[in-house]
């Protein structure tokens, strides 16, 4: 597949969007456990788009990567190992590598203006 074009204009626009609806959660990981909450700008540490589905004229699905503040995040396939090995007594660094987060947003023309109707993750998991 070929790159996708990063237009500054659309990325801008999607970041601002976000942080409007400032907190997206993986529907299939029970009650939102795996979630970001944004706070501003410098929560983006990278951000591309990496593919676009035209769903119908009036719907489109980015698929979006971004690497966010792991003080941002919460992933229970790390964080639920973490609490067990300090309940247990053992003492335990907070983690500070930065997460990915593969998203979805699902963006919907309304008159003609695009507007974010859905924002979801598909995978999170902190940088090695």
């Amino acid at each position: 597949l070929p790159p996708v074009a990063q237009d500054a204009a659309l990325i801008a626009q999607m970041k601002e969007d976000l942080l409007r609806q400032r907190f997206i959660k993986q529907p299939e990981i029970g009650s939102g456990l795996n979630h970001a909450t944004l706070r501003s700008l410098d929560d983006f540490l990278q951000f591309a788009i990496t593919g676009i589905k035209e769903v119908s004229p009036d719907k489109r699905e980015y698929n979006v990567s971004m690497l966010l503040p792991r003080d941002t995040v919460s992933i229970a396939a790390e964080d639920s190992g973490d609490l067990a090995f300090m309940m247990n007594g053992h003492d335990m660094k907070a983690r500070t590598k930065p997460a990915r987060a593969e998203t979805t947003l699902v963006y919907t023309r309304s008159d003609s203006a695009w507007k974010l109707t859905d924002a979801f993750i598909t995978h999170i998991e902190s940088t090695k």
